[in-house]
């Protein structure tokens, strides 16, 4: 295949890939936290505070609420945050969705655009990682798996952080694996400086540090022992710099507020490093380094980025009932996330997995070297680190980081140069597309899809709950639903929070009330549903299904006897 026949390959799939998160960004209303994440960016960058929302760094909040800062003015968008509350980004969120109304969905459009191209971003990093790697045809597959994955196509859509991390991962983990390749100073500053933006995005990145800093160990191990010249390639003082940059970038983003604070002067709130007790948004602080020796080093880090991490931990000191196979468990489970990728991941993704294994044991002694081990590591350092902490297993979201390293390393296993090149090749390319079939046939519902062995979107609320399924992404096509049945009144729903617009057709819509249920239609959400005994809900999620609105609410129809219609209005 010509070079240039390659190129337009990848131009073809990356412009796929723009269009793809183009129909989601347009046809799915807000979810989850997006309001909060914008309205804590406005306030960042009116005042230059980022203690809202400070669980999360905040480099793609301030991204995403670039274009309403531009737009609205203080006067227009009052926005005002209590400084004494721990998770203040909540009353911020009320407020923006109070003051705009239906003119939010607006702000949360402009504000998904502006993250697009860190999607982009990622695509191009697993593109170049995996052909530095393996040759054109990993690439291509990297490329292609990046593209149609819908982790990537959900989250890559949306203001919160979960997508920009991801392709930052991946960004910094090619940034890496250039320099060890390399050896140029002027590469670990880039390396450097991709870590740094990494880590600005989102806590979990913090573990690419450990990552690189092992891997550069392996390296300059096997350099050693091979007795090669390029033995002092990376040296010390290189990874030094690159962890310095990486420093730099973060105070920078910070403006170097509370830089260098003592450590024992820190009032924590988490268990792990000095509260007795968390109940709620009121908690005790303490420090378990104060009058200790530890105390007085001073925290190369701003202090808004060290409250926020402790406050991140706090939320996971406190354990949540973790939803898993139809069962509801008092906490999390070691396995959650191999669980949700058994039936998250398309199987084109685990046949591809599978091959790759196969392919790398073949060549064990090939793909134990540093920088080809640099993407795998990456990969499963952060599985175990979010299988790790058990109560807080709700998110498969929070695996994202994940994905580009995989895609990169599946991709040059696969199509490393060698004998039977062309099938391996062809058989990727059967991978990618059973993939990309399973995953376009339910599109543009990403959020919700489960693979075929599931049973579909259709079957994930019987998997998963939280927003693996359902967080308030189909506002809009319960609005069409509505629109197209005026005889489907009166209409109860569980979903209200989603701010239905004020329309003439949303009359008779309404809160699902307490206690026996009245003759009517009802819009239920997959959360409540895969609740099950558990949910408020349970018996109109047990009638006939009449209807839908995507792929994450449901309707059901009561009759005056209690009895399900057995008609679709």
């Amino acid at each position: 295949m010509s070079r240039a026949v390659l190129w337009w390959c990848a131009g073809g799939l990356l412009l796929s890939h723009v269009g793809l998160l183009l129909g989601n960004i347009w046809l799915h209303s807000e979810t989850g936290y997006e309001g909060m994440h914008l309205a804590s960016g406005i306030v960042g960058w009116r005042t230059g505070s980022f203690d809202s929302y400070r669980v999360n760094p905040p480099l793609v909040r301030l991204v995403a609420a670039l274009p309403a800062a531009l737009v609205y003015g203080e006067a227009e968008l009052p926005l005002a945050e209590d400084p004494g509350h721990l998770r203040s980004e909540l009353m911020l969120g009320h407020q923006l969705a109070k003051q705009l109304g239906h003119g939010v969905d607006a702000v949360v459009i402009w504000g998904r655009l502006a993250c697009l191209p860190f999607a982009l971003a990622g695509a191009i990093a697993c593109w170049r990682w995996a052909r530095a790697l393996a040759g054109e045809a990993a690439g291509l597959a990297a490329l292609a798996l990046w593209c149609i994955s819908p982790g990537v196509l959900t989250y890559g859509a949306l203001t919160v952080t979960d997508g920009p991390a991801a392709a930052c991962t991946v960004l910094a983990g090619y940034a890496f694996y250039t320099w060890l390749a390399h050896g140029e100073a002027h590469r670990a500053w880039w390396a450097g400086l991709a870590l740094g933006v990494a880590c600005l995005t989102k806590f979990t990145c913090l573990v690419l540090a450990p990552v690189f800093m092992l891997v550069w160990v392996l390296h300059r191990w096997q350099q050693r022992r091979a007795e090669r010249p390029r033995g002092s390639a990376t040296p010390l003082w290189q990874l030094a710099l690159l962890f310095a940059v990486a420093l730099l970038a973060v105070n920078t983003a910070y403006g170097f507020a509370g830089t260098l604070r003592p450590l024992g002067n820190y009032a924590f709130t988490s268990l792990r490093l000095g509260a007795p007790t968390v109940q709620g948004n009121v908690a005790s602080t303490g420090n378990r380094f104060a009058g200790t020796p530890l105390g007085w080093v001073p925290v190369p880090l701003p202090a808004v980025f060290v409250d926020g991490l402790d406050l991140q931990w706090r939320d996971l000191d406190q354990p949540r009932r973790c939803y898993l196979a139809g069962r509801w468990l008092p906490k999390g489970v070691w396995y959650y996330y191999l669980y949700g990728l058994a039936v998250k991941a398309p199987l084109g993704h685990w046949a591809l997995a599978l091959l790759a294994t196969v392919c790398a044991l073949g060549q064990w002694r090939e793909q134990f070297q540093a920088p080809r081990l640099c993407a795998p590591v990456l990969a499963m350092a952060v599985l175990v680190l979010v299988s790790a902490e058990t109560n807080m297993c709700v998110y498969m979201r929070y695996l994202l980081p994940a994905v580009g390293p995989f895609y990169v390393w599946a991709a040059a296993a696969v199509c490393r140069p060698g004998r039977y090149l062309k099938l391996r090749a062809w058989a990727a390319a059967a991978c990618v597309l059973a993939s990309a079939a399973s995953v376009l046939w339910y599109y543009p519902h990403t959020l919700a899809y489960f693979n075929e062995l599931a049973g579909g979107p259709l079957g994930g609320p019987r998997c998963l709950g939280g927003d693996s399924m359902d967080w308030g992404q189909d506002r809009y096509f319960l609005a069409r639903w509505l629109a197209a049945h005026p005889e489907a009144r009166p209409f109860y729903t569980n979903a209200l929070y989603m701010r239905l617009p004020e329309e003439p057709w949303a009359e008779g819509v309404r809160e699902i009330p307490e206690g026996p249920f009245p003759e009517g239609w009802y819009g239920v959400t997959a959360g409540a549903v895969s609740e099950s005994e558990a949910s408020p809900y349970a018996g109109l999620s047990r009638a006939r299904q009449v209807g839908r609105a995507g792929y994450s609410i449901y309707i059901y129809r009561l009759e005056p006897s209690g009895q399900q219609a057995a008609d679709e209005p």
